[in-house]
């Protein structure tokens, strides 16, 4: 499959090449599995057609199989004989001492795998960047080594351990820590309409599959978009199973119980604070325990935001409209449906009773649609902003049921555009468009914000009816059709 939106990327990386030929660069790429960085980084430094060293870092493997691997590689790529060196360290530092003569590329795929295999290797790699990297006089500062390290890693817990904490070995020894941006909905339709995938078929894809590339060839190839909900979900079992979510999750999450509660939590619905507390005190936590052992929660949340597990969504603030709040959601697809249907009903799976758990998947896909298809409106908003010069994006509700999907907000001109999105309609359009004016009276507006302009709009996935666009008219609401929506 070839690349899409990733031409900044290769370039950026090419450039790195260019540079380290004159200056040692050490560049840091994360984030989770499946999303090419491999593939990204091999096709920039094949590419440059320059000399390198590929080594992908497996967690399960014995360090003096490791060892001889590295040797082996070295000798084939290199034509360095490593012959005598019978300890990480002892290689690394011929790797290095070869760079102050000859320029080559080093990728180090899944570098926090070391961790399993020789914990003090970090402090290793720390000694030999610090001695091989620079000497300085003076005058001048003189680059020993003139080359391009490059290292990746999948566990965004671990790579911080590694990198950013203070504590951490390798702390500010990187030039850059890149995450792999994700693609947008328009490059995955782009995919898709390469493939002949219509809309629909794109957005159910992408509803479990997310932005990873790698899972797109495997349905185009298995022709997973024509099958069933249920054989689509058996697919998503198995990918589960093969990519051991369960064991990333225990890895990132340190096994911590509370964390895997929360995220179980979120993906059934609990998405606010309080609904979370009710959620641990109700069905996981003793009572008695609950506040002795479990007053760490708003702590336990902060954490899986900074690992970018969980996000935050806030709905407008104070400033704005008043009884603001938050809302939790989970970030990765996989993990969500993991948490939803794997995790919650691991009982009935071991035993291979898997109707109940596929009934389930059918009955809450259509709702996975609608919350997809709100996010895929944003980003089609969004191109937008060049000529409406939104500030903030907010999202407003009030209980459970009334809320307004998409608040975008322009300080500079007093302007505000409302957006409801109904990816299916099940009522009358009339009584649907009657309902969003209702709750639009709910909203507390600050009075000193009164000169303030709006614009509402509603966006559908279903055809508008006639009835329904001269009643839309005759209350200035503007309608919009997906076939509409231009990326």
């Amino acid at each position: 499959m070839k690349f899409y939106n990733r031409i900044n990327e290769i370039k950026s990386l090419k450039n790195d090449i260019k540079i380290s030929k004159n200056s040692f660069i050490f560049k840091v790429f994360s984030w989770i599995r499946r999303i090419g960085k491999t593939s990204l980084i091999t096709k920039a430094v094949v590419d440059s057609k320059e000399k390198y060293l590929y080594l992908y870092i497996t967690h399960s493997k014995h360090v003096n199989i490791l060892i001889q691997e590295i040797k082996d590689l070295t000798k084939s790529s290199l034509w360095v004989d490593l012959k005598g060196k019978s300890t990480l360290r002892e290689i690394f530092e011929e790797l290095f001492i070869y760079w102050t003569k000859n320029y080559y590329i080093l990728v180090i795929d899944e570098f926090q795998n070391f961790e399993y295999i020789d914990k003090s290797f970090f402090w290793d790699f720390q000694y030999l960047i610090d001695t091989y990297w620079t000497w300085v006089t003076r005058s001048s500062k003189h680059w020993l080594s003139k080359m391009l390290l490059i290292c990746t890693g999948s566990y965004v817990s671990l790579i911080n351990k590694i990198f950013a904490f203070p504590t951490a070995p390798l702390f500010r020894r990187s030039d850059a820590n890149i995450k792999i941006k994700e693609l947008a909905f328009k490059y995955i339709l782009e995919i898709c309409n390469d493939h002949w995938l219509d809309f629909n078929d794109t957005l159910r894809m992408y509803t479990l599959f997310w932005w990873i590339p790698y899972y797109y060839e495997k349905i185009i190839k298995n022709n997973l978009h024509t099958k069933s909900i249920s054989e689509i979900f058996k697919s998503m079992f198995l990918i589960l199973e093969r990519e051991k979510v369960k064991l990333i999750l225990e890895t990132e999450l340190k096994s911590n119980q509370l964390s895997f509660a929360i995220l179980e939590g979120v993906s059934l619905g609990n998405n606010t604070k309080k609904d979370l507390m009710l959620y641990l005190y109700w069905r996981w936590l003793k009572p008695l325990d609950y506040k002795s052992k479990y007053r760490n929660l708003e702590l336990t949340i902060n954490n899986l935001i900074e690992l970018e597990i969980l996000i935050n969504k806030q709905k407008v603030p104070n400033t704005r409209i008043r009884q603001a709040t938050s809302r939790y959601f989970i970030i990765n697809r996989f993990f969500k449906i993991y948490f939803k249907y794997v995790y919650k009903n691991s009982s009935l799976i071991e035993e291979g009773s898997y109707n109940f758990v596929i009934d389930t998947f059918k009955r809450d896909f259509e709702k996975d649609l609608w919350i997809v298809y709100e996010d895929i409106v944003k980003e089609f908003l969004l191109s937008w902003n060049y000529w409406l010069k939104f500030s903030e994006i907010w999202k407003w509700w009030k209980w459970s049921k009334e809320e307004i999907d998409i608040l975008w907000v322009n300080d500079l001109d007093n302007f505000m555009l409302w957006v409801e999105c109904k990816y299916s309609v099940k009522k009358k359009w009339v009584d649907v468009i009657e309902k969003l004016i209702k709750r639009m009276k709910l909203i507390n507006w600050d009075k000193k914000n009164s000169k303030t302009s709006f614009l509402f709009l509603i966006v559908s996935h279903c055809w508008f009816t006639r009835e329904a666009i001269e009643y839309a008219k005759m209350n200035k609401i503007d309608l919009l059709n997906t076939t509409e929506l231009k990326f």
